[in-house]
């Protein structure tokens, strides 16, 4: 098993890092991330769906929001769906307005916790969450319908990036 999962982190960590994904379109980029962490994580019951608007981002963002999206997907593995479950998750990026983007990562697994408040949480998953989101000038939500069935994980984020980097909608504007 740590076997298994070192070579799962030594092969997200290559994609991540690898110089031709820079500035490579965000969906096939995602798409393939994802393909890649269900397989080597065994997940074969969990299928992931991908919808993006067409964008490319500088690599410090694309790592960024590929470690959240990797966070979530974890996160719906382990807590969503009991063992051999079959579940979906949908990831979503759409720009609401000229400046902002909306990443929505949703699962139809069994849904929080009663009383569940992201902003309280005490759990490591939702530190990290929180922290990614900062990195980003985002405010992240999480939420669970009445009923209880699935969980859905949004962060709202500006194209601009961090102060003396170019903003995406510039690297838009260069291409």
């Amino acid at each position: 098993m740590a076997r298994r999962k070192f070579v799962l982190l030594s092969r997200i960590h290559r994609r991540l890092y690898d110089p031709a994904n820079a500035n490579m379109p965000f969906k096939p980029y995602l798409r393939g991330l994802c393909d890649e962490y269900l397989s080597a994580s065994d997940a074969t019951n969990i299928v992931c769906h991908v919808d993006s608007v067409e964008v490319s981002f500088d690599s410090d963002r694309t790592i960024t929001l590929s470690l959240l999206i990797l966070e979530i997907l974890a996160n719906s593995i382990k807590h969503a769906f009991d063992v051999g479950q079959a579940g979906v998750v949908q990831i979503r990026l759409e720009k609401t307005d000229p400046s902002q983007y909306l990443l929505t990562v949703q699962d139809n697994g069994r849904g929080t916790p009663p009383g569940f408040d992201v902003e309280n949480s005490e759990r490591l998953g939702m530190a990290i969450l929180q922290g990614f989101a900062r990195s980003m000038q985002g405010q992240l939500s999480v939420s669970t319908p009445e009923g209880g069935a699935g969980t859905t994980v949004r962060m709202s984020f500006p194209f601009t990036s961090a102060p003396g980097r170019r903003s995406v909608a510039d690297n838009q504007q260069a291409i």
